[in-house]
């Protein structure tokens, strides 16, 4: 390995996710995650090791990890949720995953009873859920909030789904495609325990690129039965300025109007 002074510098690799594999990696790089959902490795090496990369066998594609930003706006009666209400859709005994800046537990989620049932920390790495930016707290509240702290006023979309959060973003609101890949892997790893049946992002980047590794992530996870909301971008309204992963075919990807124009 080169001197740890040098610039360092964080990529997304394709390549079979096999134990041999990982062995022979780590010999030039830090494997930071490993991606089975979408055959990749998130990696950190010395930016003189680069060349070493093109020595290794089966690799069939290298990309940068980008820059992510939070992105969300909305609201209930917009959409006209009242009317799934009365079907009776509140979200009941469906889970609801946010990749976010993490979430506060506020009485909308746990009062009557706590539906934040799980949280996981990919910024810092504590157990217990909170939220230092608010973005994440703001989404999961139009969502799944139940209005209790304004008697019903703002209640969100699905009052009554249980809560996940999966911290990807900073206390600035911003974070690395990477750790939304390792994000969506933890994700499909505990889908199946805890019932997880929508995933949101409300994030966006600079990527347009179909091949993207955030488009192929969230592909899978359809893929698998899981929907996925996300975020048209805020680079609008030209025309191709829709971001990863929202330029995915597969998901829904979910864009803005001016309330001024919409008739409740």
């Amino acid at each position: 390995m080169s001197n740890d002074s040098e610039n360092k510098i964080r990529l997304i690799i394709e390549c079979p996710v096999t134990p041999e594999k990982e062995e022979i990696i780590k010999e030039i790089a830090t494997v930071r995650y490993s991606l089975p959902l979408i055959n990749s490795y998130v990696i950190e090496l010395n930016e003189s090791d680069l060349p070493k990369l093109k020595n290794m066998n089966d690799l069939k594609a290298v990309h940068h990890s980008t820059r992510i930003t939070a992105q969300m706006d909305g609201a209930r009666k917009t959409v006209k949720a009242e009317s799934a209400y009365e079907k009776g859709y509140t979200g009941k005994n469906v889970t609801i995953a946010f990749l976010d800046t993490g979430i506060a537990p506020v009485k909308d989620f746990t009062v009557p009873h706590n539906r934040i049932i799980a949280f996981k920390d990919f910024v810092n790495n504590k157990t217990e859920a909170y939220d230092d930016n608010g973005h994440g707290t703001h989404v999961a509240g139009i969502a799944a909030g139940n209005g209790y702290m304004s008697n019903g006023k703002y209640m969100g979309i699905a009052p009554d789904a249980n809560i996940v959060s999966v911290k990807i973003l900073n206390n600035k609101g911003t974070g690395s495609s990477d750790d939304v890949l390792a994000g969506i892997q933890w994700i499909i790893d505990n889908s199946k325990y805890f019932n997880i049946k929508i995933v949101n992002l409300s994030i966006g980047t600079i990527s347009t690129a179909i091949n993207d590794p955030l488009v192929k992530a969230v592909e899978a996870l359809w893929d698998r039965g899981i929907t996925i909301t996300t975020a048209a971008g805020n680079n609008g309204p030209s025309p191709g300025s829709v971001t990863s992963p929202g330029i995915s075919k597969k998901v829904i990807t979910v864009g803005a109007a001016d309330d001024k124009l919409i008739k409740l």
